[in-house]
């Protein structure tokens, strides 16, 4: 069984998040203290944090969020009672990945750390492969070539030439071909270190899928290789 740290001083809150874990095959484990968080982040079964920011003072969450995200390499979840622009800016400035308003939905909360879990493994899966050998580096979908080392794509020999999140949005829709996705489903893997989940889904996905139908249509006469499921979402084909 998989394990998130829960770092939280509310009891309620906690025994919650066990319960709704424990539903999705997630054990959690609880600390009280932030210090003791640090013997366990090494662990191979570890698939993320869930710190609370009423834990202690803001600097002290600051300081040891920044400690932590320097060596833990999966998703870190941010619990907070209070919307302040300020703090958001300045945990999102540590790279952390979800930062959730109370009232909390504990099966939210759990939902968003297994799905940035997923993006996660799905990602360093792939960058290992690619570093292994080097034919393991590039990926081929019909007219589509992605380069995981250069971070490329190329389509019908021409390179794309995507910025960072297009490079990212493409090869999700790529290794998701056929599969009808709905703006949530891609914005949660893609976006997983933004923020403002309704909002940004909405405009953030539409307007990069406009910007590779845009790129892809210099080089092809057909219809958009994404197309849009009216009310849902998109499917690449």
């Amino acid at each position: 069984m998989k394990t998130a740290l829960l770092v939280t001083k509310q009891l309620k809150l906690a025994m919650e998040i066990n319960t709704i874990g424990n539903q999705n095959n997630l054990f959690v484990n609880n600390f009280t203290d932030p210090n003791d968080i640090d013997a366990f982040i090494n662990n191979d079964d570890v698939v993320g944090i869930i710190w609370d920011l009423s834990v202690t003072d803001l600097d002290q969450s600051l300081s040891a969020l920044k400690r932590l995200r320097g060596k833990f390499h999966n998703p870190i979840i941010i619990l907070s009672t209070n919307h302040d622009i300020k703090i958001e800016e300045k945990i999102f400035h540590l790279k952390i990945d979800d930062y959730i308003i109370a009232p909390f939905q504990e099966k939210d909360i759990i939902l968003r750390l297994k799905t940035r879990y997923d993006f996660y493994a799905e990602l360093n899966q792939s960058q290992q492969d690619a570093g292994d050998y080097k034919h393991k580096r590039i990926e081929k979908y019909k007219d589509f070539v992605v380069d995981l080392k250069h971070f490329q794509i190329k389509y019908k020999h021409h390179n794309l030439n995507l910025t960072p999140k297009e490079f990212y949005l493409l090869y999700y829709l790529i290794r998701h071909n056929n599969q009808v996705l709905s703006r949530a489903q891609i914005f949660n893997s893609v976006w997983h270190e933004d923020r403002d989940s309704v909002y940004i889904s909405s405009r953030i996905v539409d307007m990069h899928i406009s910007h590779l139908r845009d790129k892809l249509n210099k080089f092809s006469n057909n219809t958009s290789k994404i197309k849009t499921i009216r009310g849902f979402g998109y499917i690449f084909q």
